[in-house]
């Protein structure tokens, strides 16, 4: 059989701009379009994977794994830097490239399949943006199947004033997406409860690769980790780690912890915060750590490829992300495949992993996403589930809260039987999300669109034939 062609646009991807989203993308389509993905024994090809997305006027088109991009707008962006008007960040996209995106990406949709003779079998359209605007005009056009996936990470309500004019417009496009997938059940709560979705919306989350996130195999192991972090920063052998993987922008709370830091040191914690990621507030973190006077206490790294990260938190004690929000938070994940204990706000995606039985809330905050949904992914690890291991992967703290940022932390460091509880149950929660777990729950959700579409082009023909 000939590999289905399946069509994707996203506003952005590899490697202009590298996120959750843009990493999921790329470890599915690189497994199922190379015929890696579950239940694929023989490694067969049956996706063939394309992209339309946004160009920073540095690269044309490129084959990125097993998609081949295609990248409009450069022209905009390389006139609006001849102009001086171009941000001074790469990773930021001109504003006038995303607003323009669904036209100049259904423009080269048509090129590709009129001119070029593509003939696509479905689109896939990245998060509820412009890229899903064109993806549904593609798929009025064409009549193929059309999946949209939910991947935000911003506040419902931010969300909410950014489409406030579009409101209609966007309801309209998630009523005709022929199938819904949501990395988290707080995602799937607004394609029901605001988008007013009646068909199922499936929750699929994003996932992490086994072979580069792991725990540390021996004792030894983990004294190597650590020591070259030691090494790297100059920190004393009883320093307690705290690591964090964040882009550095106000929704993931970094500053917040800065903030915390003096509390835990007065309360006896020889705390250090070994940061990994870069982000437009870096030099205002570092203004704050200076005015609080903790520069000995904190480590910008940077950024780091994955097998980097995997090194400095198997070496680390804690992750800590105070998100303001989250879609779901792969970090978090990845933590826990090294067997981390995590301290993280019980936000959007985050609700659906996060094990504190000390938290009430919790329990509540699922109850209001999943409903009474029987099939959750994480349905095994619902916080005081199975034995002490299934009890505890982290604590909670609040939003824009350092006190509370204190006392998990203190929490932890003072209660080595809950530290190791944590860390065991991290390292459990970690298992249902590997890659391979998550790609063969994608496989279904293609082969149905697919085998839909073929039904209904199928029913189309032998009509007209009738007629």
């Amino acid at each position: 059989m000939n590999p289905r062609k399946i069509l994707i646009f996203s506003l952005a991807y590899y490697p202009t701009f590298v996120g959750g989203a843009e990493v999921a993308v790329k470890e599915i389509t690189d497994r199922l379009g190379l015929g890696l993905g579950a239940d694929l024994k023989d490694s067969q090809n049956l996706y063939d994977f394309y992209m339309i997305t946004l160009g920073d006027g540095t690269l044309g088109n490129t084959q990125e794994g097993t998609i081949k991009v295609f990248r409009v707008g450069n022209w905009i962006a390389k006139t609006l830097a001849v102009l001086g008007l171009r941000s001074k960040s790469a990773r930021d996209l001109p504003r006038l490239s995303k607003i323009l995106f669904p036209l100049l990406a259904i423009i080269e949709a048509l090129r590709l399949t009129l001119i070029e003779k593509y003939k696509f079998n479905m689109v896939w359209s990245l998060m509820a943006n412009q890229a899903s605007a064109s993806a549904w005009a593609f798929k009025l056009i064409f009549r193929v199947p059309f999946l949209l996936t939910l991947q935000e990470g911003d506040p419902i309500e931010v969300t909410m004033k950014k489409i406030k004019l579009f409101l209609p417009f966007y309801k309209l496009m998630f009523k005709s997406a022929d199938k819904i997938q949501a990395i988290s059940y707080y995602l799937k709560s607004f394609a029901v409860n605001v988008m007013h979705v009646k068909r199922p919306v499936i929750v699929v989350p994003n996932g992490f690769d086994p072979a580069i996130f792991f725990p540390p195999k021996s004792e030894a192991e983990k004294l190597s980790a650590r020591q070259a972090i030691l090494n790297e920063t100059g920190w004393p052998e009883s320093s307690f780690i705290m690591v964090t993987s964040s882009r550095l922008v106000p929704k993931n709370g970094i500053e917040h912890v800065l903030k915390a830091i003096p509390g835990l040191i007065s309360n006896g914690v020889p705390v250090k915060f070994f940061i990994i990621g870069d982000g437009h507030l870096k030099e205002n973190l570092k203004q704050i750590a200076s005015e609080l006077n903790i520069n000995d206490s904190v480590y910008f790294r940077g950024y780091a490829d994955h097998i980097t990260v995997s090194n400095y938190l198997r070496g680390s004690d804690v992750f800590i992300r105070p998100s303001l929000s989250e879609g779901l938070g792969n970090s978090f994940i990845e933590a826990f495949a090294c067997g981390l204990p995590i301290i993280a706000t019980p936000v959007g995606g985050i609700v659906d992993f996060l094990k504190d039985p000390v938290n009430t809330d919790l329990a509540e905050l699922r109850k209001m996403y999943m409903g009474d949904e029987k099939n959750n992914l994480n349905q095994g690890h619902v916080a005081g589930a199975g034995d002490d291991s299934q009890k505890r992967n982290g604590v909670s703290c609040l939003p824009k809260d350092p006190d509370s940022i204190v006392t998990g932390a203190v929490f932890l460091y003072k209660n080595p039987k809950i530290y190791n509880i944590a860390s065991a149950g991290a390292i459990s929660t970690a298992k249902e999300y590997r890659w391979e777990v998550i790609v063969g729950k994608m496989k279904s959700i293609f082969d149905s669109i697919l085998s839909r579409g073929r039904n209904e082009m199928v029913n189309n023909l032998q009509i007209k034939r009738k007629s």
